[in-house]
């Protein structure tokens, strides 16, 4: 499963982080990490796999994100550091 960091608004769709700095980690085995996210406002957010900045990506608009691509098929750990609040996040696809 994955963890929250934070303080997180859920309901039956999504999750938001209300105020702050927050993150989600989960563990995943796939080649391929996506979200879907959107904010009314623009925030910057950090993905790390097995602790390593992988990229940066600024969510704006509701819209499904790459995350992660790794090169080859594998176990992983994937943690997304949100470095405002305003974002919201709906589900996780794998690749």
């Amino acid at each position: 499963g994955y963890e929250l960091e934070g303080q997180w608004v859920i309901d039956g769709e999504s999750a938001m982080l209300e105020k702050g700095t927050g993150g989600i980690r989960l563990p995943f085995t796939a080649k391929q990490v996506n979200l879907v996210m959107g904010s009314k406002v623009p925030v910057n957010i950090e993905v790390y796999v097995d602790g390593v900045l992988h990229k940066q990506v600024v969510v704006q608009s509701h819209d499904l994100y790459n995350l992660v691509d790794m090169p080859e098929y594998g176990s992983h750990v994937v943690e997304i550091r949100f470095l405002e609040p305003g974002v919201s996040a709906f589900a996780f696809t794998f690749g």
